[in-house]
C-alpha cells in the first residue's frame, strides 16, 4: 500500500464461509458476486479453522517482518525466522485448540506453507504500517493471543515479547 493505492500480486484469494447453514444464502450471494467480478475465492469446509489459520499467519509473519524489516522472501529464506515462526505458532495453536478449533495440529505447517507462497518482495501490512509510521494491529494480533492465553492459562512469551517490541517501535516513531 502506498497512499491510497494497493498492489496485489494475485497469488492468494479471499476465503469466506459460514459455520452454520443459517447464513448459507449470504455465502451464495457473495459467491455469485465474486464469480461475476472474477475475484479469486475459496469457500473452505471449516471456516473457523481457516480464520484461525489466517490469524496465525498474521500473528507470526506480520509481527516478525515489522520488527525485522523483512520481505516475505527474506522471512521464509531464513531458517532462524522459520524456527521463530514455529514457536510463535505453538502459542496460537494451543489457544486455538482451547477455543475448540479442529485440526490445530495441522495449522503451523500450513501457515509456513502459506508464507512461502507469498511474493518474495511482498511486505506485510504491519511492516508497511511501521515504515509509514502508522499505528499497527499489534493489539489485534499479539494482544489477542496474550488475552486468550490468560483466559486459558497458556503461556505466551513470544507474543508478549513481540508486542513489547512493536509498541516500542511505534512509541519511537510518533
Amino acid at each position: 500500500r502506498e497512499g491510497r493505492n494497493i498492489t496485489h500480486d494475485g497469488i492468494n484469494c479471499i476465503y469466506f464461509g459460514t459455520d452454520t447453514s443459517f447464513n448459507y444464502d449470504k455465502v451464495k450471494s457473495l459467491k455469485t458476486f465474486f464469480d461475476e467480478t472474477n475475484i479469486k475465492y475459496n469457500i473452505p469446509e471449516d471456516i473457523i479453522y481457516s480464520m484461525w489459520l489466517k490469524f496465525m499467519l498474521n500473528v507470526a509473519a506480520n509481527q516478525l517482518t515489522a520488527i525485522l524489516n523483512l520481505t516475505f522472501g527474506q522471512l521464509y529464506n531464513s531458517e532462524t525466522c522459520i524456527n521463530l515462526i514455529k514457536e510463535i505458532n505453538k502459542e496460537v495453536e494451543q489457544i486455538a485448540k482451547a477455543e475448540g478449533v479442529n485440526n490445530t495440529e495441522l495449522m503451523s505447517d500450513q501457515c509456513i506453507k502459506n508464507i512461502k507462497s507469498m511474493s518474495y518482495n511482498g511486505k506485510t501490512s504491519m511492516l508497511q504500517d511501521v515504515l509509514a509510521k502508522r499505528k499497527t494491529e499489534v493489539d489485534l494480533f499479539a494482544g489477542t493471543v496474550i488475552e486468550l492465553g490468560k483466559k486459558h492459562n497458556i503461556a505466551t512469551p513470544y507474543n508478549t515479547m513481540l508486542k513489547g517490541l512493536i509498541d516500542t517501535i511505534y512509541e519511537n516513531t510518533i
